[in-house]
């Protein structure tokens, strides 16, 4: 097997999250939660198969991403929720009520998959910016680059 990139892994991590995130339909049975917002990850199917079958569109179009950023918005367009509002939908004291369907450990591995996509991001940032000797880091690789092409 090939060894997977990060921007990869983190598609996987972030379907992982969505694909549990259909239990929500749970929480509005209960009145737990408002339907509201929540229409397109309680549309994902039931069972968990059929479900993970439907998200792997979405996977294969965030893995093809070229930042973390855009891989997580490809899956918060299609649900119109942030990996944010899932790591509070699973922070909600409800689901501990919610017989073996998503819960609160979800919430960590939300916030673990949203912290992965921040860290990405923000270290891919500090190297873009970073110096060395008369500029920055990301202008001498575009520059030996380009003399790769010239040779």
């Amino acid at each position: 097997m090939t060894e997977k990139s990060n921007i990869e892994l983190l598609a996987d991590f972030i379907t992982l999250v969505y694909h549990e995130a259909r239990n929500v339909r749970h929480l509005v049975k209960d009145g737990s939660l408002d339907l509201s917002g929540l229409e397109k990850l309680i549309s994902l199917p039931k069972n968990r198969d059929a479900a993970w079958g439907e998200l792997q569109s979405f996977r294969v179009q965030a893995e093809k991403q070229q930042t973390a950023n855009e891989a997580c918005e490809v899956f918060a367009h299609r649900f119109g929720k942030t990996l944010g509002d899932l790591k509070n939908i699973y922070a909600n004291s409800n689901w501990k009520h919610s017989k073996k369907y998503g819960g609160n450990a979800w919430e960590s591995i939300a916030k673990d998959a949203l912290s992965l996509a921040q860290a990405i991001e923000e270290t891919l940032n500090q190297l873009r910016n970073s110096t060395h000797n008369n500029g920055k880091i990301i202008d001498k690789l575009y520059e030996l680059d380009a003399n790769l092409k010239n040779n």
